[in-house]
């Protein structure tokens, strides 16, 4: 076993970690949402871009509020959706009037669909990348540790 090895198990565990309690806090922030203060928003950017690469075409928008006589802008509809990106360029036109639910908090961090739609499901992703870090390491200690001696003469 490696120095290589050693850091690969290092960065996977750590990766994995750092996604997993992202994961976490994204869900919570969603099922807390729904109890954020609401506002009157204005779509100001809605459309349709071709996806980085392979994949589906992607609806970028990007919103208006005002928090205390401070306009803010912010591009999340949704904590998860699964609609298509024309569905939500046709729900959302540009220069519509749209609900946006703030986090009294964080007054820059909102959302127009409130709500939790994910599973829990999706932390797992990433705890299996620690797991598999862990286990490396694990591996190299196991092995690093075991020292040969030489018989006694």
């Amino acid at each position: 076993m490696s120095v290589r090895e050693i850091i690969i198990g290092l960065i996977f565990t750590i990766a994995g970690l750092l996604g997993c309690v992202g994961m976490i806090r994204e869900n919570f922030d969603a099922i807390n949402s729904v109890n954020w203060i609401r506002v009157e928003g204005e779509i100001i950017t809605a459309k349709l871009t071709p996806p980085p690469g392979r994949g589906a075409v992607q609806a970028v928008f990007f919103y208006v509020y005002e928090v205390n006589q401070k306009k803010i802008v912010n591009s999340r509809m949704t904590f998860s959706s699964s609609a298509p990106a024309s569905q939500m360029l046709e729900k959302y036109p540009l220069f519509s009037t749209v609900p946006v639910y703030y986090d009294p908090a964080d007054p820059e961090k909102s959302v127009v669909e409130p709500g939790f739609e994910g599973t829990w499901f999706d932390c797992l992703w990433p705890l299996l990348m620690s797991l598999l870090g862990a286990y490396v390491l694990f591996l190299n200690y196991k092995t690093y540790g075991q020292v040969e001696r030489e018989p006694a003469i």
